[in-house]
């Protein structure tokens, strides 16, 4: 990526998430995060104008997993052209991973490589549409799982069945419902809960280091279960973002 000299350059650096649901983009200056704009009905006003907001960037990183419905991927290709790194299953990343790169989603080596350090082990959990765990030992992505997301779950039991309604995350969610709507929710919300501490619990068993970080959208509702059966855990929502700009720098460094 060799630099443009038409491109204004300063430190910050543009990442672009496009992801199934929603668009986040975020300028980091190294890896602090400067602002963010997220949201599922993006215009192309609202980012043209956060972009602008916030020049120059030496560089734009995306991942796109999702339809990039605003058309921000192509325009920011068109404009910073060299100094712009879209991530794929070819582009050199700084960890070793232990997946099929083919079919391993841009997000998840996003997160997991701005999750990763040499001293550390992680689980890291993104409860978005999907729900992923990706596992990093040091500088290795080891591998992961996937499993619907909360609002797939619910709108799964509504539409496979006769009589079960459609349930949102708003309301109660006693340990044991007193009504179908607190009982799906209560089953959806504590039982993604279940499954992410007894994955944290064999992970342990791999390596009493390993430590759980969490993202996404569903974070803060995973989070307040967690607490509950006192898993210690940390949230990160940023993770992709910040993975992006390790990305860039990577291959930045070895132009």
């Amino acid at each position: 990526m060799s630099r443009n000299p038409e491109v204004a350059v300063s430190d910050a650096v543009l990442t672009v998430d496009v992801g199934n649901t929603a668009i986040k983009l975020s300028v980091f200056d190294g890896e602090t995060l400067v602002d963010s704009l997220a949201g599922s009905n993006l215009s192309a006003d609202e980012v043209h104008e956060f972009v602008e907001s916030h020049r120059p960037f030496r560089g734009v990183a995306c991942c796109l997993v999702g339809v990039d419905t605003v058309g921000v991927v192509d325009m920011l290709r068109r404009e910073f052209a060299d100094r712009f790194m879209q991530l794929d299953a070819n582009t050199p990343v700084p960890v070793t991973v232990g997946y099929d790169r083919s079919t391993l989603g841009d997000d998840r080596l996003a997160a997991a490589v701005g999750v990763a350090s040499p001293e550390d082990s992680v689980l890291l959990v993104d409860a978005g549409t999907a729900v992923t765990l990706d596992l990093t030992r040091g500088m290795r992505y080891v591998g992961g799982n996937i499993s619907p997301g909360v609002n797939l779950r619910f709108e799964a039991l509504n539409r496979f069945t006769h009589r079960l309604p459609m349930v949102s995350d708003r309301g109660e969610a006693p340990l044991f419902g007193h009504s179908t709507r607190e009982a799906i929710r209560s089953g959806v919300e504590r039982g993604l809960a279940y499954e992410v501490a007894g994955s944290f619990a064999q992970a342990r068993m791999l390596d009493p280091r390993v430590r759980l970080v969490i993202t996404g959208g569903s974070a803060s509702i995973l989070s307040r279960y967690l607490t509950i059966l006192n898993i210690p855990h940390d949230i990160d929502s940023h993770a992709v973002g910040r993975g992006l700009v390790r990305i860039f720098d990577f291959n930045d460094s070895n132009e």
